[in-house]
């Protein structure tokens, strides 16, 4: 490339340096070719410089794009976990919320399940904490790795047999029931107590739950008379979640 006399014209402009000449010719010895080459190396003063600044350029763009994919890298990695975070803290409120109507069998072991499934977790987060190369091997590290993976484990398995009963009913059933109103309501949190609540005894179950309800839903949907309610219901084996109720005479 550098042998192109339109080459040389630019770089003879801009380097002050001569025109390269293309050399070809067959040498009789090794002296002779040294002597050559070193003849090329005095008509080219500047060559060591081009390629100087011409390497320094290259490792230039060469940083650049290592720091723009590093950038990307990095977005990409946020943005993911975010994404993550965001379904998982949307997934624990519609869970609750499903709980708040659904009523479990019994026999089901729902917290033993929540319990059983955070020491799980937590006895992973600690064999890995243990084979990790670190120099903080201590009692109280391993012990925060098993309480975190259990908290982890503990949350993420929670309220899973009311998610069931809701994604895969066995079929959906109407019936009627008894009620009885009670003030206040059942609590919520930190949000205290339903202005109102609702027993409604469960026929799948044979359990009675209380459902969140308000004065103004009272006022409009229950007449004087209305001694029931036609429960309208998701079931299966485990349990019921309650679709909607509706007030009736009996």
């Amino acid at each position: 490339m550098l042998a192109m006399s339109a080459y040389g014209t630019e770089l003879k402009a801009r380097w002050n340096c001569r025109p390269i000449v293309s050399v070809k010719r067959t040498f009789k010895n090794k002296v002779e070719k040294d002597s050559m080459l070193r003849l090329i190396k005095l008509k080219l003063p500047c060559t060591a410089r081009l390629l100087s600044s011409f390497n320094t350029y290259k490792n230039i763009i060469m940083n650049k794009s290592y720091y723009f994919e590093n950038k990307y890298k990095k977005w990409s990695i946020t943005a993911v976990i975010c994404i993550i975070m965001g379904g998982w803290f949307w997934y624990i409120l519609w869970a609750s919320s499903i709980s708040h109507n659904t009523i479990l069998q019994k026999s089901v072991p729902e917290w033993i399940t929540y319990i059983s499934f955070g020491a799980l977790i937590g006895s992973f987060s600690f064999i890995r904490a243990f084979y990790l190369r670190t120099f903080n091997k201590t009692l109280k590290y391993l012990c925060n790795a098993f309480f975190g993976g259990f908290c982890l484990g503990f949350v993420l398995s929670l309220n899973c047999y009311d998610v069931y009963v809701y994604l895969f009913p066995d079929k959906i059933i109407g019936y009627e029931s008894e009620y009885e109103v009670v003030f206040p309501g059942p609590s919520r949190g930190k949000h205290g107590h339903c202005e109102a609540g609702i027993w409604l005894k469960d026929q799948n179950t044979a359990r009675w739950i209380q459902l969140c309800t308000n004065k103004e839903f009272l006022r409009s949907h229950r007449k004087q008379g209305m001694t029931g309610v036609w429960v309208t219901a998701r079931v299966n084996k485990i349990g019921t979640y309650i679709v909607k109720y509706e007030f009736i005479y009996i």
